[in-house]
């Protein structure tokens, strides 16, 4: 596919975004800081509980917890993931007219700049996706969850601290995963940025 194929489709409404961590890399948190990619995150959070530094996100996470609490751990989240500025180029990007976004991101860069400029914008994570809202041009939806919806309840099962394997079972395995196949098949462009296949 060449550039000019895919920007054609991007404009025709026909193509689908897929954002990985690298896609906010121009985006600073409330440190002045970009978000922490997983293996990042994973490697910070060992530190704090004195844990070694290879131990996975989704097993030095639930230590995390036990060992600090849910409060911390989400204040700790937030910190890193809530989005408090990001250069203009992100917005042109965002507010084209996308068949559907796809994030594995737990950043709100994305969500900021739709609520801003796309106020009806649905936005969605595997918690809130209804079928009223599914097939939705310009859905956007984060799979491991959303750093704008965490909380104390939905923590452990729709925010996932895990690692980069849990993307082959939520697409497999989710309630979406059908609208996702669909997608793959039917648009005519597939843009996929900052997300490592390893």
């Amino acid at each position: 596919m060449t550039i000019e194929h895919a920007a054609y489709e991007l404009f025709s409404g026909n193509a689908i975004l897929f954002a990985g961590a690298g896609f906010s890399f121009k985006s600073k948190n409330s440190t002045k800081k970009r978000p922490l990619f997983g293996d990042e995150l994973a490697a910070i959070i060992a530190d704090k509980i004195g844990e070694p530094a290879n131990t996975s996100l989704e097993e030095v996470s639930s230590y995390f917890i036990e060992d600090k609490g849910v409060d911390c751990v989400i204040n700790f989240l937030k910190e890193q993931y809530q989005i408090v500025s990001f250069d203009d180029f992100y917005n042109a990007f965002i507010l084209s007219p996308w068949r559907r976004i796809y994030t594995t991101n737990y950043d709100n860069l994305i969500d900021q700049i739709l609520k801003t400029n796309k106020p009806k914008a649905e936005i969605k994570t595997s918690e809130n996706l209804t079928k009223e809202v599914i097939n939705l041009h310009g859905l956007c939806l984060h799979i491991n969850g959303s750093i704008d919806t965490i909380n104390r309840r939905n923590i452990h099962d729709f925010f996932k601290l895990t690692s980069r394997s849990y993307l082959t079972k939520v697409f497999t395995d989710s309630d979406w995963s059908g609208l996702f196949q669909n997608d793959l098949e039917n648009s005519g462009a597939i843009i996929i940025i900052g997300y490592s296949f390893k």
